[in-house]
């Protein structure tokens, strides 16, 4: 790790003497940087069509809790049935109902962990497709306002400080809702 800090470091005062040592004949071969800043976390979050996706994730997430609420009492009656019959029933008997309680504990086991992963399958797709139009709306951001370079302040970016008019988060999220109000998310998979 100290090794690659230390190339990425000797790397960047390379660039920088460089840069230095070719003095305006490399300067004037550069564009003028014209920059914005946009946190693109928070415009997909912000935006009506995140928080679509959101809302509908939450419905969905409730019916599956729903599903597999009934689920556990179903298994939870099984659990005290199985209790009551330990001691009246033959052992054999008692080991099958105990192995046939045990194969839907893990089913429900396997069912909380699928809906998860469809849930969770389905907001990325939706928040994809989200951010694929954030791109397009910074694009164009960036042709009408001749912006070259953009920088992301979500949270870990490389922003540390931007000037207000440089900012063009509100902006971008005006647009986008102006275009986007909604993504309808695929329907959960029937059940069996």
């Amino acid at each position: 790790m100290n090794l690659i800090k230390a190339s990425l470091r000797g790397a960047a005062l390379a660039l920088f003497a460089l840069n230095f040592a070719a003095g305006p004949t490399l300067a004037q071969q550069l564009p003028v940087a014209v920059i914005a800043v946009v946190d693109f976390s928070r415009v997909v979050r912000d935006s009506l069509a995140g928080k679509s996706i959101r809302s509908q994730t939450d419905q969905q997430q409730t019916g599956y809790q729903t599903e597999i609420q009934e689920f556990q009492n179903e298994l939870e009656k099984a659990r005290q049935e199985l209790t009551r019959q330990q001691t009246i029933i033959s052992p054999e008997a008692f080991n099958r109902n105990r192995q046939a309680y045990e194969k839907r504990a893990r089913e429900l086991q396997t069912t909380v962990q699928q809906r998860k992963q469809e849930l969770d399958q389905r907001f990325g797709q939706g928040m994809r497709v989200v951010e694929a139009e954030v791109v397009k709306v910074l694009r164009e951001f960036a042709e009408e306002r001749g912006i070259n370079l953009v920088l992301n302040a979500a949270r870990g970016g490389v922003v540390v400080f931007a000037e207000g008019v440089l900012v063009i988060t509100d902006d971008v999220v005006s647009r986008l809702n102006e275009r986007m109000q909604a993504v309808p998310l695929p329907p959960p998979p029937v059940k069996n």
